[in-house]
């Protein structure tokens, strides 16, 4: 299902890489000096007054994304995790995140350049990682912030995007470092 780790080197490069593309300070996750929930949750307060949410039709991926983490945050038994899994399959098919989908999130409508969903996204990505542990998560959450750091040029991008980026980022960092500890390998610059 996975292939047998070969290189060292690779795991090098790939985290100066994203050090270098998102020109980050890393955060301590293993201490808690960044609490991801916090820093989450006073962003989606930022972000939830500018959405206007139209066809009544469509499920619109802001709102959902919303909504999962109002459920996850206000420790709501039915977090729609299953929301979560079918977005995951659809964009590891397409690597593109539509603002509308048919209710079966077959079809997207709309722009999938909107840099919040990929950010909503990637967070509900570490969220779900963290509780299950499920690998499926953290690699979907690598490629998801592939794209979010290959539009960092072409984005103009507020204080708390940043920031947000910042957290993604460096909670893949991280996971991927406890990962690589666990199986006796050291990266360095993590």
């Amino acid at each position: 299902m996975y292939s047998e780790f070969k290189d060292l080197d690779f795991l090098n490069a790939y985290v100066e890489d994203r050090k270098k593309k998102a020109q980050l300070d890393l955060y301590n996750f293993g201490n808690k000096q960044i609490n991801l929930r916090n820093a989450t949750e006073i962003w989606i307060k930022s972000i939830k007054c500018c959405n206007n949410f139209s066809d009544a039709n469509l499920i619109n991926i802001n709102e959902k994304l919303i909504n999962f983490f109002d459920h996850l945050f206000d420790g709501v038994s039915d977090v729609n995790y299953e929301f979560i899994n079918a977005l995951l399959k659809r964009f590891e098919v397409s690597k593109k995140l539509f603002e509308n989908y048919d209710e079966k999130l077959i079809k997207g409508y709309g722009q999938y350049s909107n840099i919040n969903n990929y950010l909503l996204f990637s967070l509900a990505l570490c969220f779900t990682y963290r509780i299950s542990s499920n690998l499926q998560y953290l690699s979907t959450l690598l490629k998801s912030n592939d794209l979010i750091l290959s539009s960092l040029k072409n984005s103009k991008l507020n204080e708390e995007q940043l920031k947000i980026i910042s957290i993604v980022i460096n909670f893949e960092l991280h996971e991927i470092d406890l990962l690589s500890q666990k199986n006796g390998i050291k990266i360095n610059g993590i």
